[in-house]
């Protein structure tokens, strides 16, 4: 599976309500989400590593939709120091845009996307990560289980 193709299926994948997404609030969701599933990426170990980066995965191909990029165009950006870490980009669309994502930090948010894409690939079997993740979201799906919390559900 290509970076794209999981790209479309994590897409698939997405319960997301359409207008807010056009009024830019889905953004800052994807943000926090991401935020945290990175965070549970850093304490995870072993097998569940593997779970918890198709997790974080999932939210960069979101949020890379969400900012009209492909996950192969992100991957293949210049590469980029931010200027922001990504807590406080958020933060501040939140705090100072009342929620609402107005694209003055698509740059330095698409750095931290490139960036992860790479931690990814360098820890894990980017493949296999795909691999799992859209199996275990088409598999909730499926089942009606897509929203909620838990791995186990």
């Amino acid at each position: 599976m290509t970076l794209n193709e999981y790209q479309q299926n994590a897409k698939k994948t997405d319960l997301r309500d359409s207008e807010l997404l056009i009024k830019g609030v889905n953004m800052i969701c994807d943000g926090f989400g991401l935020i945290g599933e990175t965070h549970e990426l850093q304490a995870a170990k072993g097998e569940k590593g593997i779970f918890e980066a198709g997790d974080v995965l999932w939210y960069v191909a979101l949020t890379a939709l969400d900012l009209g990029q492909t996950l192969e165009e992100v991957l293949n950006r210049k590469p980029r120091t931010p200027k922001r870490n990504l807590s406080e980009v958020f933060k501040k669309v939140y705090r100072d845009n009342k929620g609402i994502f107005d694209g003055q930090y698509k740059e330095d948010i698409l750095d931290h996307l490139r960036n992860l894409i790479i931690y990814i690939d360098a820890t894990y079997n980017l493949v296999e990560v795909m691999d799992k993740n859209i199996e275990k979201l088409f598999s909730r799906k499926e089942r009606g289980k897509i929203k909620g919390d838990g791995d186990n559900r």
